[in-house]
């Protein structure tokens, strides 16, 4: 059996992967420079013109704190739930929280 030729990674990954850099506040020379590439080369992968092997993708995904997850078809809706579930408590404010060094009970 012949492998399938991909049309490239799906837009809503690249834009997972846009959106983690973003957060960690790298440019695409710091996050090349983590990888060995060059930033042209990181934007043509988060914009999808350009689809990294495999160990690549993986690297920059680690290094983005994210993963690639093989889930069943069947399972996708419930996982994308728990992802946006995630996502919404990032947003909600804690119910309540300690300011200041002096209360910083881990140090």
């Amino acid at each position: 059996m012949e492998p399938r030729k991909s049309d490239g990674l799906p837009t809503a990954m690249l834009a997972e992967i846009r959106d983690a850099r973003l957060a960690k506040n790298l440019t695409f020379e710091e996050l090349g420079k983590s990888l060995g590439l060059t930033s042209r080369q990181i934007s043509d992968i988060e914009t999808g013109r350009v689809v990294p092997q495999f160990d690549t993708l993986s690297e920059l995904l680690r290094l983005l704190a994210l993963d690639l997850v093989v889930v069943p078809q069947a399972l996708v809706p419930a996982v994308e739930s728990l992802v946006q579930y995630e996502r919404e408590l990032e947003d909600d404010p804690p119910l309540y929280a300690v300011h200041g060094a002096e209360h910083d009970l881990w140090n």
